[in-house]
């Protein structure tokens, strides 16, 4: 093991005190300028960073203003109750007048009967719901004993919510009820229950058609009314159909058996299919037909195709039963009764009939059983009705019937059990009433009449949106009025101001020498941070010319005593009101007009726009913009590699690279001499050492040589 050496045991004066004196002289001398030289460059990285940082900010403000939705902001307000509003940007600023004659509204239907409970027995009877909606027409088959909130749900569920079946609490001791109605608004979305016909799509162009209708007059009796319509070849699809309807209305009106009918809703005529098709509806559920009419000797009539329609009854089954499923061939036992006449279908089918020969047997079975009920066959299913006017039909399966007795005559002749009533008949005993009609909005703009399904209207004029929240009467109307909305342009300017004078501030502190004091920022006499006031101001110093004067001066902006921005608030909104097209030129950059004349700004109407001008005549004139030019400066100061202040930052870390290798080197160095000197310092110890041995061992001698 090495033993570690003392210096100085053998000169006395060659010691560790001596050589870590020489040491930290050689490390003055070398060292240390160049640690002081790094910390220098870490105060100027320092420095750099938070002037860039404020430069970013700077950066930040100036680039609202070089955005043109910047200048486009628009505020909107409202006079008179009936309508809300939001506005895009860029709106051109103006006065709309708009006057709403109804809201859109869904269609809204209640059910007469009332219930203890949702989970009361709906109906006791098998029967059906038919209506139409939006040219669609659905069926809801309710099975005797399902419960109101059975029958709700499955009319949301049929119409994928479309129209929803919804129970309310009306208060009482049967305080529930069936409501039916449309998710949505608009004359479209009304719901037209029983007897619906629904067109095809009306030809355009010329129509000369002529057809008869057919329906039962508020009495019972049928009215057969003839239907004559002509319109011009410039006709829309839109116009004929609306048309067609008319000539119906027209025609029923001049019947006031028929006219009672259209007035109570009972009958209703209405347009869908974005008002290319029409409908025609009998709310009670009776049939109405469709014929050809009569023309003169030489006419070119357009035919029923042309009006969307076919020759032919409508019905929306007035039959109180129909089988499920048409009648099949082969044998079906077991025993049923149909409103009191029984059957024993094993004698009446047999395994050899066919489809028609099973039908036909029942069909005879049941009208020559003697009871109150009538049968017959319709497209192979069979069809009975009750005779005495009742509305509905029994059908019993006797209870010595297996249940594969049952289920074949449910499948193989589609005869089910219970009670059944038909579609019109629910609908006279349902009590069903329409509380609100759904209807289209209608409104003027600006004195142009105008329709939509909505109340809320976006598409009159693009970017403007509006609620439609009341209906006017009388004189009453709302006035939307579109402005400028230029109080984020004078914010940002004050916020453009507060980042500009920080930046210049923190220049001023990191570039400044004091003579006295002899005292220096970190960045003084650094030509990139220098540069930043001078090219600044210089922008500031800019004047748009061309025909017309205008400054920062001119919008109210100075340098106070210390040679800081600031803004007169007044100074500036008065002047960009005067002419925010120059305004936005100066700022921003762009086009203004020199000369020519203002005049006050009219609305549609003519009806002046205060505080609103336009300019007549003038000559264009292009200005690059002063927030344009500050942009430009800013990022060829920090924007990319190669701008001043990153090429700048890039260059200290530079030298602070290579002056810490450099200290790593001269350090590695010094402590190779330090140790090679040290070495030699205990050689020269030893030797000292063994002289100062051999004297004494002399002096020794020749003291014992003396003695003797």
């Amino acid at each position: 093991m090495a033993t570690q050496q003392v210096m100085g045991l053998g000169s006395g004066f060659l010691d560790n005190t001596l050589f870590e004196n020489l040491k930290k002289v050689q490390e003055e001398t070398i060292i240390e300028p160049l640690t002081k030289k790094m910390q220098t460059n870490l105060d100027k990285q320092t420095s750099l960073t938070e002037i860039m940082t404020l430069v970013e900010t700077l950066k930040t403000n100036v680039k609202k203003f070089t955005d043109g939705d910047t200048y486009n902001k628009r505020k909107a307000t409202t006079t008179g109750d009936g309508i809300s509003a939001t506005i895009s940007t860029g709106i051109p600023t103006q006065d709309i007048t708009i006057e709403v004659h109804q809201l859109a509204k869904n269609d809204l239907t209640q059910l007469g009967k009332k219930y203890e409970s949702r989970d009361s027995t709906f109906s006791t009877t098998n029967t059906t719901l038919k209506f139409n909606h939006n040219g669609k027409d659905y069926q809801i088959d309710i099975k005797a004993g399902e419960t109101l909130a059975d029958v709700a749900q499955k009319i949301t569920d049929t119409t994928d919510g479309a129209v929803m079946g919804i129970i309310m609490k009306t208060g009482g001791n049967e305080p529930y009820q069936l409501m039916i109605q449309s998710k949505d608004t608009g004359e479209a979305n009304r719901i037209y229950f029983g007897n619906t016909l629904t067109s095809s799509l009306v030809r355009g162009g010329r129509l000369n058609s002529n057809f008869d209708l057919t329906i039962k007059d508020a009495n019972g009796n049928d009215k057969t009314l003839n239907i004559d319509v002509k319109t011009t070849s410039s006709s829309t699809t839109q116009n004929n159909a609306a048309a067609i309807v008319k000539a119906i209305e027209d025609a029923m009106s001049a019947d006031p058996d028929l006219k009672s009918l259209l007035d109570d809703g009972t009958f209703n005529l209405g347009l869908v299919n974005d008002g290319k098709s029409f409908i025609i509806n009998d709310s009670r559920g009776l049939d109405f037909s469709i014929a050809e009419g009569q023309f003169p000797t030489g006419a070119q009539p357009t035919g029923l195709d042309a009006l969307g329609l076919k020759a032919g009854t409508t019905s929306a089954g007035t039959d109180d039963f129909t089988g499920s499923t048409t009648v099949k061939g082969g044998a079906v036992g077991g025993w049923i009764s149909v409103g009191g006449v029984r059957l024993d279908l094993s004698t009446i089918t047999s395994a050899s009939n066919t489809a028609e020969q099973n039908l036909t047997a029942i069909v005879d079975a049941i009208n020559n059983g003697g009871g109150d009920v009538q049968a017959k066959a319709v497209d192979g299913r069979l069809v009975v009705n009750d005779t005495r006017g009742n509305g509905n039909v029994q059908i019993i399966f006797d209870a010595s019937n297996t249940s594969q007795e049952n289920a074949d005559i449910i499948s193989k002749l589609g005869i089910t059990g219970g009670f059944h009533s038909s579609a019109a008949n629910f609908l006279k005993d349902a009590g069903i009433t329409n509380v609100q009609r759904a209807q289209d909005a209608k409104f003027s703009w600006n004195g142009i009449e105008i329709s939509r399904p909505t109340n809320t209207v976006d598409d009159v004029v693009n970017g403007i949106s509006v609620e439609l929240t009341k209906e006017h009467t009388g004189t009453d109307h709302s006035v939307l009025r579109i402005t400028r909305d230029d109080d984020d342009i004078f914010k940002g300017i004050d916020e453009f101001v507060k980042a500009y004078n920080e930046l210049i501030t923190k220049v001023e502190e990191e570039t400044r020498y004091d003579e006295k004091t002899k005292v220096k920022g970190n960045l003084n006499g650094e030509s990139a941070i220098t540069g930043i006031r001078s090219i600044l101001k210089n922008i500031l110093n800019f004047t748009a010319g061309s025909g017309v004067s205008v400054s920062i001066s001119s919008y109210g902006f100075s340098f106070d005593d210390d040679g800081k921005l600031k803004i007169d608030e007044k100074v500036l909104k008065e002047k960009f009101k005067e002419d925010p097209e120059l305004a936005v030129a100066f700022f921003k950059g762009g086009e203004f007009t020199v000369g020519g004349f203002e005049i006050a700004k009219r609305d549609a109407n003519g009806k002046v726009i205060e505080g609103e001008f336009e300019r007549i005549g003038g000559t264009k004139k292009t200005i690059d913009g002063l927030f344009t030019q500050f942009s430009d400066a800013i990022n060829k100061m920090i924007t990319g590699s190669s701008s001043t202040l990153k090429s700048y930052e890039q260059s200290l870390k530079d030298d602070y690279k290579r002056v810490e290798e450099d200290k790593k080197n001269q350090q590695e160095r010094l402590d190779q001499r330090m140790e090679a000197t040290k070495n030699r310092m205990n050689a020269f110890d030893a030797m000292i050492s063994k002289m100062t041995q051999a004297q004494q061992t002399l002096q020794q001698m020749i003291n014992a040589s003396s003695k003797s």
